[in-house]
Parts: C-alpha cells; sequence; structure tokens
C-alpha cells in the first residue's frame, strides 16, 4: 500500500444523495414523470375493453334474430363487419397500451439500477466493509426486475382486468337480463376481497424470505469464485461445494412455501370464475326454458361471464405479484435510504497538500464494531516535501492510518490537522483530489490502458497518458500493445483485465 501526495486534479465524491426515499415512494416520482405516457397508455387499453365488452351483446342480438328467423344477408354481413371491426380494435389499441407500459417498465429498470449505482457511489468505506460483493447485485438483478414487473405487469394487467370486468357487468345491465339473475352470477365474486385479505401478509412474509436467500447465494457464489484459486490449492473444494449448497437449498425451501401459497390464492379466484359461469349456466338456462329471458340474452350472458373469468386469474397474478415485489420494494427502500458519506462536521475548507503540514496528535481509532483499539495515542508530523514511510507488522494499522487521512473514516475531533485546520472540517473533494491512493490489491477496471492511467482525470490528453509508463519503467511493453492508448479504435482497443495485463505493463507499480 502506497500513499502519494500531493496530486492536483481528480475528481471528487459524489454528493447529495436522495437517502429518504421510502419504498412506497419508489414509483411515484417515475409514474409522475411519465404520467402523459401512463395516461395515453391506460386510454388505449380502456378503449380495447370497451370494444371488446361489445362483441357478446352482437352476439346476443344475432342469436335473437336467428331465432326469430328475420336475419337478412345483409343483415348478417353487418354483424360480421362489426364483430370484426370490434376484434381488429381490442388488437390494435390493446397492443399499443401494452407496448407502452411495458416499454416505460423497462426504462424504470434502467432508471432505478442507474440510481442504485448512483447511490451506492454515496456510500462510506464503513458501508462496504459490511457488504458482500453478491450481496449488492442481488439488488440490481433481483429486487429491481421483480418491481419492474410488478409496474408492467400490475398497471396492464389490473387496467385490462378491472375495465374488462365493469365493461361486461355495465353491458349486462343495459341489456334485458334480470338483475336478480346478474346479482348471483357475480355473486362468488365477491369473495375475491376476502382471499386477498387473508393471503397478502403471507405471500409478502416469504416472498421476502425468498429475496434474502437469494441475496445470501448471490453472496456465496461470488466469494466462492473469488476465492476459487485458494479453494484448489488446499483441495477444499467439496468443503466450499457443501456450504453452497446450503444457500442453494435454503432457496429452494423458501421457494417452495412460497409457491404452496402463491399457487392456492391462484388456483381459488379462477375457481370463482368458474362457479360463477356454472351459476350462469344452471340458473339462466332455467330461466331461458322457462321464457323468462331469451336465448340471445342467455348467449350474451353467458359470454360476459365467460369473459370476466380471464381478468379474474390476471388479478390473482397480478396480487401475487405485486405481494412478491413488497419484499424487493422494502429491500430497496431500506437500502437507498442508508445513509450516505456525510461529513461527521460542516466542512467548507479547503487544503493545499503541498505547503500544508500535517500533524497527528493522540489519534486513537477502533473500527464500528471491533473489540479494540487498531490506532492507539498515534503522534506523528509531516511538514511539506517530506518523504515519510510507515513499517510495521501485518495489522498494526498502516492501512487504517492512510484511510483515516483519507476520511474513508472519520477519525475524533482534533486529532488530525492539515495547514492548523481539523482534517473533519475540510472537504473531502478539496482533500481527495490532491491524494494518490494506490491499494495493496491492485485493480484494473475493463477499459484500455489509457483510461486506467488516466482514471483520476478521465479528460486528460494522449500525450501525458502515454508518457506516464516510461516513468513506470514499462515502455517497452506498452509499445507492443496497437492502439491500446486509443478508446474505441477500429482496430480495436486492448482491454486491460486483471488476468491478463496485471504485473506485465507496470512491473515497477
Amino acid at each position: 500500500m502506497c500513499l502519494f501526495l500531493p496530486l492536483p486534479g481528480g475528481r471528487g465524491t459524489a454528493g447529495g444523495r436522495d437517502r429518504l426515499l421510502k419504498s412506497q415512494r419508489l414509483l411515484l416520482p417515475y409514474v409522475k414523470s411519465n404520467g402523459l405516457y401512463y395516461s395515453s397508455a391506460i386510454l388505449l387499453t380502456c378503449l380495447a375493453n370497451l370494444a371488446q365488452s361489445y362483441s357478446p351483446r352482437l352476439l346476443g342480438k344475432l342469436t335473437d334474430g336467428l331465432e326469430r328467423g328475420d336475419l337478412t344477408p345483409s343483415m348478417l354481413l353487418e354483424y360480421t363487419l362489426l364483430l370484426l371491426g370490434t376484434g381488429l380494435a381490442f388488437g390494435i389499441l390493446g397492443m399499443s397500451g401494452q407496448s407502452t407500459i411495458m416499454r416505460l417498465g423497462r426504462k424504470f429498470e434502467a432508471v432505478m439500477r442507474q440510481r442504485l449505482f448512483d447511490h451506492f457511489t454515496g456510500l462510506s468505506e464503513s458501508f462496504y466493509s459490511k457488504q458482500s460483493v453478491g450481496g449488492l447485485l442481488s439488488y440490481f438483478m433481483n429486487d429491481v426486475t421483480a418491481v419492474r414487473e410488478a409496474l408492467s405487469r400490475g398497471i396492464s394487467q389490473s387496467v385490462n382486468s378491472i375495465m374488462l370486468i365493469v365493461s361486461a357487468i355495465t353491458m349486462m345491465l343495459l341489456g334485458d337480463v334480470p338483475l336478480l339473475l346478474i346479482a348471483v352470477c357475480v355473486l362468488p365474486l365477491t369473495l375475491i376481497p376476502v382471499l386477498v385479505y387473508r393471503f397478502k401478509p403471507l405471500i409478502r412474509q416469504r416472498s421476502l424470505a425468498v429475496q434474502e436467500s437469494l441475496g445470501r447465494m448471490t453472496a456465496s457464489a461470488e466469494e466462492q469464485i473469488c476465492g476459487i484459486r485458494v479453494t484448489k490449492k488446499f483441495a477444499a473444494e467439496r468443503t466450499m461445494l457443501r456450504r453452497f449448497e446450503e444457500t442453494v437449498d435454503r432457496i429452494r425451501d423458501s421457494q417452495v412455501r412460497l409457491v404452496r401459497v402463491s399457487s392456492l390464492f391462484q388456483a381459488l379466484i379462477p375457481f370463482l370464475g368458474s362457479l360463477s359461469l356454472a351459476i350462469t349456466l344452471g340458473f339462466g338456462g332455467y330461466l331461458t326454458i322457462r321464457d323468462r329471458i331469451s336465448l340471445g340474452d342467455f348467449v350474451a350472458l353467458t359470454l360476459y361471464v365467460r369473459m370476466m373469468v380471464n381478468p379474474l386469474q390476471q388479478i390473482g397474478n397480478v396480487i401475487n405479484t405485486m405481494q412478491r415485489s413488497q419484499a424487493s420494494f422494502e429491500r430497496l427502500g431500506r437500502m437507498l435510504s442508508t445513509g450516505a458519506e456525510d461529513p461527521a462536521e460542516p466542512s467548507d475548507a479547503e487544503c493545499d497538500l503541498r505547503h500544508d503540514t500535517i500533524r497527528i496528535r493522540g489519534l486513537s481509532f477502533a473500527y464500528p464494531e471491533a473489540g479494540r483499539e487498531v490506532l492507539h495515542d498515534i503522534d506523528l508530523t509531516i511538514k511539506p516535501g517530506r518523504t515519510v514511510g510507515i513499517l510495521g507488522k501485518t495489522g498494526s494499522g498502516k492501512t487504517t492510518l492512510v484511510k483515516l487521512l483519507l476520511r474513508m473514516y472519520e477519525p475524533p475531533a482534533g486529532t488530525i490537522a492539515v495547514g492548523g485546520v481539523d482534517i473533519r472540517q475540510i472537504r473531502l473533494e478539496s482533500l481527495r483530489r490532491q491524494i494518490a491512493y494506490v491499494p495493496q490489491d491492485g485493480f484494473l477496471f475493463s477499459t484500455t490502458i489509457r483510461d486506467n492511467i488516466a482514471f483520476y482525470r478521465r479528460d486528460s490528453a494522449l500525450g501525458p497518458c502515454a508518457g506516464r509508463p516510461n516513468r513506470r519503467r514499462s515502455s517497452r511493453a506498452f509499445s507492443n500493445f496497437p492502439t491500446s492508448t486509443r478508446r474505441g479504435s477500429e482496430s480495436g482497443a486492448l482491454r486491460c483485465r486483471a488476468d491478463s495485463v496485471s504485473g506485465r505493463v507496470w512491473p515497477g507499480a
């Protein structure tokens, strides 16, 4: 681990993150910003269902005309064209509305992932010391996808189902079907709110358990893959496999418990729709035989009830999806409300490490939740232009001291001063842009050599970047990579990866 100071230029840290975003407010800003598109999609979906709900009424009139025997060829052609028109209108309007909603859902997925990454860049190192890479990736892959599905399918299927049911009931009321028959036919459907009330907490709790187990499994996989070399050196493959299998088994058990509840819930709602259809056929057929309603009204009533069965099943799917996504809402809400990296005190002072003296007095520090101090009563003075080497055994606190100078962890008040100013009162951007930090574990980003060299100042000209390898005693190795310093060249810029370039490009680093 090395620390070079000062180094002018650089990039400031992220600041001003929205930490107070709650789970119930994840969607509201996005939906408001795209309100016109959502309104248009909902309107198109409603119009499509209105067109579809008119078809049973046309078929009912056609049946009555056939029964009376007064159906002429011109009337038959008229009914045929009307049915064809309603079918085309339903298909075109419905497709337009659903495609708009799905496209907005994909856009939300991209926006939310960008928001998560933006939030992650503002979190302190103490946060990452308690997290695993796999667990953080789970937010991007599992939780955001679950919320996107709830947003897309939830709006699309909810509007489609509710509008179709309302349209069907309205058409039945506008016809000649007795109100008593309509009430009896839709009576089983009134039990749906009861089922939702009973199953909602169970699905949500078990969905949360599934998402948590997925996060642990992702973290375990990341750990096993990163440590595969150590695993093979010690021939510990069976032990690692057993540990990973335990996380997979927990996912399986959680998924099975969730499937049991959700499957029962999704089966009961279509059953209520089928029960309504059976009542319609039995009671409606009896009234038709008794000439209480016409054959055309019976056909229309049967088609309307049958039309409501599929929306009821969609409502069950939507409720199930929403309850599953509620767990992801909660996880994302907790993550986005995690405090970003804020200074412990108002930080508006500037520093100039080329001319300011660094003084450390009585510095003692222990990591959060640690039982002992890593540093104890440290006194040190570093004057401008001096080179200081700090030696010590592993775990003696060398890296910790550097991290305190960078304020990756906040030092106790009054223990570190730069130019006579408490380091806690210096702006993070002013402090960090003058320090070059070389960690113990090397890392190369998946981009060009030029971008890795100029990482601290990405807008640097090509000349200064190409000259830096000469100072790292690797100009010959560097020159062997054609166009490797140009980003996006047609000949294919070399991509620097840790497993192929590390230790070859800058052997003296």
